[in-house]
């Protein structure tokens, strides 16, 4: 994802192609990269994994994403758990 979000009133996200994600340097921006890992955990089990990094483009953007961490950051582990309950009931649903 690249986009403004550094606040409540300035949600913006860009659309771009893979290819530009790591060169996209216009300030004002964040960027964020999301991976998932599925590994098998015992014989009928498997266990998701998450890693979340971001980047902005500007020292500007960088003083208000860790403003804006500051108020989110805490919530950040609830939202990525609840992203992981939703992946395992959509999984336990399609088997």
């Amino acid at each position: 994802m690249i986009g403004k979000f550094m606040s409540p009133t300035q949600l913006e996200f860009r659309r771009f192609q893979a290819a530009e994600f790591a060169g996209f340097t216009e300030p004002g921006y964040g960027k964020v990269a999301v991976g998932f890992l599925v590994l098998p955990y015992g014989a009928t089990r498997s266990l998701l994994c998450t890693e979340t990094r971001t980047a902005t483009t500007d020292p500007v953007s960088a003083r208000r994403f860790r403003r804006y961490w500051a108020v989110i950051g805490p919530f950040a582990g609830y939202i990525m758990r609840h992203w992981l309950t939703l992946a395992k009931q959509h999984a336990e649903h399609r088997s």
